[in-house]
């Protein structure tokens, strides 16, 4: 039932990132389109060429601003699916050995990415240093 509820929750935040998207990108092509109309009505002298200007600056400017906004979108988009494609391998790598009963150089290559081994330090009367593992495909778990 988690896993179950976990993809529901990941479709939902993609949902999620893909609506303003879309909106950001139909708003760019509206603007396309008034900017092309403004210039129309410009040459048939429809309206004065320093309104047209002005609008054609704004329109110019938001949409600027809606392509940035679709393109960051897009990359976090990106970023969340391969987010998952990495949590979902790694996984599939835990599984592959959760009832190992001895580690090996050819399980460790497979899981882990990097070792972190601390400065030796002693609190009380104790020698402690910090060991921290970076996992394949997730990093750092702590």
């Amino acid at each position: 039932m988690v896993g179950i509820t976990s993809k529901l929750a990941n479709l939902q935040h993609l949902v999620a990132l893909q609506a303003p998207i879309r909106a950001a990108e139909n708003r760019r092509a509206e603007l396309e389109h008034l900017i092309q109309a403004l210039y129309e009505d410009k040459v048939k002298g429809n309206i004065p060429e320093d309104v047209c200007a002005r609008l054609i600056s704004q329109y110019e400017v938001e949409r600027r601003a809606k392509s940035e906004q679709a393109q960051t979108l897009a990359e976090q988009v990106d970023g969340f699916q391969t987010e998952q494609g990495n949590i979902h391998s790694w996984l599939e790598a835990i599984r592959q050995y959760r009832n190992i009963e001895t580690l090996d150089r050819d399980i460790l290559l497979k899981l882990i990415d990097k070792i972190e081994i601390g400065e030796r330090e002693i609190i009380g009367n104790q020698k402690q240093r910090e060991i921290r593992i970076h996992y394949k495909f997730v990093g750092y778990i702590g």
